[in-house]
């Protein structure tokens, strides 16, 4: 439960900058190639010496550039970065019921079971926490720097269908409905000690499950009338907003992409 509300907190945390940073009014397009540029080289590459580079290049920019406290894009890194644990696990560590080979890093026998670790394991669980870390503080850059609205209306230039753009905005707002019922049910049950056993704990998250449904589902509904008393055609239409350019951003990307493509070259 602890663990919803500290999303939920981060959730908003991570808008509060998006809004409130350096880089708020340069055009989206720009912050959106330079993410994506990293992104693809990341997964193209496979280099972890370049995925590396690319984590510290996108950090430096969200840090230096969009004066991103480094403390509050460590946390979103590091909270991001745990997924990672079980997939590497399962990379790292070998389960068979036959005696490992010689070649093993190391072994452990349990009953009929062997655990062991290759070197190519090894080398494979590198290159994935590499590539995904590097993809994930490009994707970071984009969100503590660029708001949704901003995000439609590129979406609207680049002519992505409106069925699209309005799922997005309308999964975007659901969230923040999800997340403001769920703390107000889990704060009305901690106040009525809900949680103080393991026994009510389990019956107070049932009944948190269920009622969480329920009124999410009628606010969603409310929201669709009050869109439908308002003349809703089918787009939810954002203001324009005018954008200023950013030559020495454009620097920094096109540094980092030639940095990342020369270190390719070289390995």
């Amino acid at each position: 439960m602890r663990q919803a509300i500290g999303k939920g907190a981060k959730t908003v945390l991570i808008d509060r900058f998006a809004y409130g940073n350096r880089l708020r009014h340069t055009d989206p397009s720009l912050k959106t190639a330079i993410a994506l540029a990293m992104l693809i080289l990341c997964l193209v590459l496979n280099v972890p010496v370049a995925n590396l580079f690319a984590l510290g290049w996108m950090s430096l920019l969200t840090v230096s550039v969009a004066h991103i406290p480094a403390r509050v894009f460590g946390r979103i890194l590091l909270g991001e970065s745990a997924f990672l644990v079980l997939a590497t696990v399962g990379i790292v560590v070998t389960v068979s019921g036959t005696p490992p080979p010689v070649e093993t890093l190391w072994r452990v026998h349990l009953g009929t079971l062997w655990l062991f670790g290759t070197t190519a394991g090894l080398f494979a669980a590198v290159h994935t926490v590499t590539r995904a870390v590097g993809a994930t503080a490009a994707m970071n850059f984009l969100a503590l720097t660029t708001p949704l609205v901003d995000l439609v209306e590129l979406m609207r230039r680049w002519h992505v269908p409106d069925a699209l753009i309005d799922i997005t905005a309308t999964v975007y707002r659901a969230t923040f409905l999800l997340l403001d019922n769920f703390n107000q049910m889990y704060t009305a049950q901690q106040c009525r000690l809900g949680y103080v056993s393991a026994r009510r704990s389990m019956h107070s998250a049932a009944l948190l499950g269920g009622n969480l449904f329920i009124k999410t589902f009628q606010k969603g509904k409310r929201l669709q009338l009050a869109l439908d008393a308002r003349g809703f055609d089918g787009n939810l239409r954002v203001l324009p907003t005018q954008y200023r350019p950013n030559p020495a951003l454009a620097a920094w990307g096109i540094s980092g992409v030639m940095a990342m493509l020369g270190i390719w070259w070289l390995k």
